[in-house]
Formats: C-alpha cells, structure tokens, sequence
C-alpha cells in the first residue's frame, strides 16, 4: 500500500516538476488560465475535486471562459483542447 501511495506522489512531483520546467510558457497564458494550469499541474486536482475545494475559482474560470463543468483544462499530459476526466 505504501509503495502504491509512494509511486503516485513520484509521479505527481515528476508532472508538477515538468510544468516547471516549461514554466516560461505558462507565463504567457491569461492569469485565470494560468492559475487554472498551476493547480491542475500535479494531475492530482481534477475539476470536480477543485469545484468542491474552490467553488468560486471553478465559477470565474468557467464564467471567463464561456464553459460549462465540461470546461477545457490545461494541465500536465493533456494536450491543448483535451477535456478533463
């Protein structure tokens, strides 16, 4: 159990780690845009898990995106466009 729990958080930091290391890009993005993808960067949050955390963030970032709960989320292995599970 531990070595399951252990690989997860391995493989989050890693994530997290190459959303820093492409760091100049995301500051490039719109700051809601950016604050979305700085949370989302661990693969750990998804969008519902967020919207429970943080229900008015998740509402101002669909509101200025136009989106509904399907919204478009940058985050670490998805490509531009890809929705969140």
């Amino acid at each position: 159990m531990c070595a399951r729990r252990c690989n997860r958080s391995v493989a989050a930091a890693d994530r997290s780690a190459r959303w820093y290391e492409r760091f100049p890009e995301h500051m490039a993005l719109e700051p809601i845009d950016l604050a979305m993808s700085y949370v989302m960067r661990s693969g750990r949050i998804d969008l519902g898990r967020l919207r429970r955390l943080s229900p008015r963030f998740v509402a101002r970032y669909e509101l200025e995106r136009g989106k509904t709960s399907e919204a478009v989320v940058p985050g670490p292995e998805r490509s531009e466009g890809t929705r969140d599970p």
